[in-house]
C-alpha cells in the first residue's frame, strides 16, 4: 500500500470517528433536551393544579382533588387537607376520593405489599379527619362522612363510638341511617373487644323505630357470626315483626356461613312457628325464605307442624325456583316425618329437575 492510501485510509478513519461522536452528542442533546421539557411540562401541570387548589372557585378546587385523586397515595395528605375547606362541595370531593383509596387499598391489598402490614396506623390520620366531619354543619358532609368510614373500616375504638353516638342523637334521618350502616360494616370479630362492651346497647337498637337502623343493627351481629350469639334471643323475636324487610333481615342472620350458628336447641319454638310463617307469606323475598326453609329443617322434628306449608310452598313456587323447591325437599327429609313420602314420590315422577329428583329419591330411602 502506498503513502497515498494510508494516509487516505486514516483520514477516512478519522472522519468516521468524528461522525459517531457528532452523532452521540446529538443523540445526548436530544435526549437532554426532551428529559428538560418533560420535566418543565410537569412542573407547569404541577403547579397549574396548585393554583387550582387555591382557586376561590369551588369548582376549581374540586377538579384540582380530581386530578390529585389520580395518584392518592402520594397525594393522601394534600387531599385530606380539603377535609377543612370552606365549601361543603369541596369537603365532600375530599372524603369520597379518601374513601375509595382506603377501599382499593382493603380490596387490592397485592397491590400495596408492605403498606397493607401497618394499614391501621396508616389510616388514623385520616379517619381522624374524617371524624371531624361527624360535627359539621352540612347534613350532607355527614353523611358522606360516616359512608366513608364504612369503607375504610379502621380504627373501631375511635369511630364505634362516634357512630353509636349518631345513631341517638343526630336529628337528620339520613345520617342516623348512613352511621348505622358504618355500624354495620365495623362488626367484625377483629371489633370484637370494643364492640362486645356496647352489646346491650346494640340489643337495644332491635327494637328502634326506624328499619333501617334495625336492619344495620341485625347486620352488625349477623357479621360477628357466633360471636354475636348475645342478641340471639332477641333476633327470633325479629322473625315475627310486623316489617318484611326486617323479618328478612332476621332470618338471613343466621346464615350456615357467614351468620349466626346456634344450636337446634336453642331454637324457641315462637322462633321456628315465625319461621313457618315466613315460608307461607310472598311478602319477603325469596332468599329469606329459602333460609327460613333451611331453619325449619334445621330444626328437625320440632317443625313438623309447618310441613303443610312447606308442601303447599313448594307448587306454589314450582317449576319458576328450583333452588327454593330442592331447599324445601331437603328439609322435609330433615324434619323426619314418613307422611311426606307420598308427596315426594309425586315429585319425582313429575319433575324434569335431575338434582330435585335425586333429592326426592334420597329423601324417601331416608323416610321409609
Amino acid at each position: 500500500m502506498s503513502c497515498d492510501d494510508t494516509a487516505t485510509s486514516c483520514q477516512r478513519s478519522s472522519h468516521k470517528k468524528r461522525s459517531v461522536s457528532s452523532v452521540f452528542l446529538a443523540a445526548c442533546l436530544l435526549l437532554f433536551l426532551i428529559v428538560t421539557v418533560v420535566g418543565l411540562w410537569r412542573l407547569l401541570i404541577a403547579e397549574y393544579w396548585q393554583r387550582q387548589l387555591s382557586s376561590p372557585n369551588p369548582r376549581d378546587r374540586i377538579q384540582a382533588l380530581e386530578y390529585y385523586s389520580n395518584w392518592p397515595s402520594k397525594y393522601e395528605t394534600l387531599i385530606r387537607a380539603s377535609l377543612s375547606d370552606e365549601d361543603p362541595e369541596v369537603r365532600i370531593a375530599a372524603v369520597r376520593h379518601l374513601a375509595a383509596l382506603y377501599q382499593y387499598r382493603r380490596l387490592h391489598p397485592a397491590d400495596y405489599g408492605e403498606y397493607l402490614r401497618n394499614f391501621n396506623n396508616a389510616s388514623k390520620p385520616t379517619v381522624v379527619a374524617i371524624l371531624t366531619l361527624a360535627n359539621d354543619d352540612n347534613v350532607e358532609v355527614r353523611e358522606e362522612a360516616f359512608k366513608a368510614l364504612g369503607d375504610i373500616r379502621t380504627d373501631a375504638p375511635l369511630v364505634i363510638p362516634v357512630v353509636i353516638a349518631r345513631i341517638e342523637q343526630d336529628d337528620a334521618a339520613s345520617i342516623r341511617k348512613a352511621a348505622a350502616e358504618a355500624l354495620a360494616d365495623y362488626g367484625r370479630v377483629e371489633n370484637l373487644p370494643t364492640l362486645t362492651p356496647l352489646f346491650a346497647k346494640l340489643i337495644q337498637f332491635l327494637d328502634h323505630s326506624e328499619s333501617n337502623i334495625v336492619i344495620s343493627v341485625i347486620e352488625t351481629f349477623r357479621n360477628l357470626g357466633s360471636d354475636g350469639s348475645p342478641a340471639l334471643q332477641n333476633l327470633f323475636r325479629k322473625f315475627a315483626d310486623s316489617n318484611e324487610r326486617i323479618r328478612g333481615a332476621a332470618v338471613r342472620a343466621f346464615d350456615p356461613i357467614f351468620g349466626l350458628r346456634p344450636e337446634a336447641s336453642e331454637f324457641t319454638q315462637p322462633a321456628i312457628d315465625a319461621l313457618g310463617q315466613m315460608v307461607g307469606t310472598d311478602r319477603i323475598d325469596s332468599e329469606a325464605v329459602r333460609q327460613a326453609v333451611n331453619l325449619l329443617g334445621y330444626c328437625g322434628s320440632r317443625s313438623r307442624r309447618h310441613i303443610n306449608i312447606l308442601i303447599d310452598r313448594f307448587w306454589r313456587e314450582s317449576p319458576d325456583n328450583p333452588h327454593l323447591e330442592c331447599a324445601i325437599v331437603e328439609s322435609l327429609a330433615k324434619i323426619g316425618d314418613s307422611s311426606v313420602v307420598p308427596f315426594l314420590k309425586t315429585v319425582t315422577r313429575e319433575t324434569s329437575n335431575d338434582t330435585l329428583r335425586r333429592l326426592a329419591d334420597r329423601a324417601i330411602l331416608e323416610l321409609q
